[in-house]
């Protein structure tokens, strides 16, 4: 397997995240809307302020109203379900559980994950120092606008001051190519632009072991070492995908 001499300017990353203690208590206490669809409890349907008989009408009346409210507390519990579900995807709301690391130039690959986030930000900076020089960049998977915002947001919630090459940006190679593999293939339509499993599959590679919506279970009930391996394979398919797209043509290969 050839290895292209651009390959080693990188290192390939890779994170997953979960709620925060703090993001799950905010949003927990925080005020959610019913769904709009839902019917004003003072306009009921005609169906029933249409009835002649009094009395039918009021039971009917009460029987909405009781069947109404519990829709409203339903769509209300729902929504807030669904603030908390997508809080993971939020650095303010949401903590780094995992981060795998691959250096290209040496070929060390590092995974630092567990329950406590600032003790992984700090291995992740040493990892940084020890392996990225001037000019090193990161790679990742929507990187771009997920990973490297998430990082440094995280830092500075800890104040652990923000690692250089984070501060680098990561988009650009010396001539301009994309460096986020999600830019190797688009953006285009949003059906063009594949998956990470879709590229796996599509260069014949070991696909993905988890789905990024099952990383929370994982957490909740303290499968790390499944957290560890779903986090790493990751990354082992994007270095691949960096290295395929960096090498240069030759008709004899």
């Amino acid at each position: 397997m050839s290895k292209p001499s651009r390959f080693n300017n990188f290192i390939v990353y890779d994170i997953e995240t979960a709620i925060s203690e703090r993001g799950f208590e905010h949003l927990s206490k925080a005020e959610y809307k019913p769904d709009p669809k839902l019917a004003d409890l003072d306009s009921p349907p005609k169906s029933i302020t249409g009835l002649k008989s009094p009395d039918l009408k009021a039971q009917r009346l009460k029987d909405w109203r009781a069947e109404q409210k519990k829709k409203i507390a339903e769509s209300i519990e729902a929504a807030k379900m669904k603030a908390i579900d997508k809080a993971a995807l939020y650095w303010w709301y949401g903590k780094i559980v995992s981060v795998s690391l691959y250096c290209c130039a040496t070929g060390e690959h590092d995974t630092f994950y567990g329950p406590n986030e600032k003790s992984i930000l700090v291995k992740v900076g040493h990892f940084f120092k020890s392996h990225a020089g001037t000019g090193t960049a990161l790679c990742g998977k929507h990187s771009k606008t997920f990973d490297d915002p998430y990082m440094i947001g995280r830092y500075m919630a800890h104040d652990l001051g923000v690692p250089e090459i984070l501060k680098r940006g990561n988009r650009i190679l010396g001539h301009g190519a994309p460096v986020d593999i999600e830019w190797i293939f688009g953006p285009h339509r949003h059906d063009l632009t594949p998956s990470l499993d879709k590229i796996a599959f599509g260069l014949g590679l070991d696909q993905k072991l988890a789905k990024g919506s099952e990383v929370a279970a994982m957490v909740r009930e303290g499968r790390w070492q499944e957290l560890k391996e779903y986090n790493e394979q990751d990354v082992v398919i994007t270095a691949e995908c960096l290295r395929r797209f960096l090498k240069d043509f030759s008709a004899a290969d």
